[in-house]
């Protein structure tokens, strides 16, 4: 009996260990790969800029369509794409005071959107 007991023990540790070494790998290849994504879900949470408050100080370039925070060079951006006529924009905001830091026209639109 006490056998029988012992053996149960020695799966069940050797389980254990098989199980904590694939968790041990599986989350070693997804810090790999989603390394930035680490880090820009890290910038955006401590960001003190909402893509909301980003959106409003853009809006004084054109009508905000798109926003989003993202990577650029590894440091954090935010980026707010906008319209205005037939040109598009996008106005980077500064992340951390909600100030626009700069805009550039990226295309022209020669016929109107549908």
């Amino acid at each position: 009996m006490h056998t029988m007991r012992f053996a149960g023990r020695i799966a069940a540790s050797f389980g254990a260990a098989a199980l904590f070494a694939a968790l041990a790998l599986t989350t070693a290849g997804v810090q790999q790969k989603g390394g930035e994504d680490l880090a820009l879900a890290r910038a955006v949470v401590a960001a003190p800029v909402t893509l909301a408050r980003g959106l409003f100080a853009a809006s004084a370039r054109g009508t905000p369509i798109s926003a989003n925070f993202e990577l650029e060079d590894g440091k954090p951006q935010l980026s707010v794409y906008t319209t205005k006529g037939s040109r598009y924009r996008e106005v980077v905001v500064d992340h951390r005071t909600g100030r626009v830091l700069e805009g550039t026209s990226f295309k022209t639109v020669t016929q109107p959107l549908n």
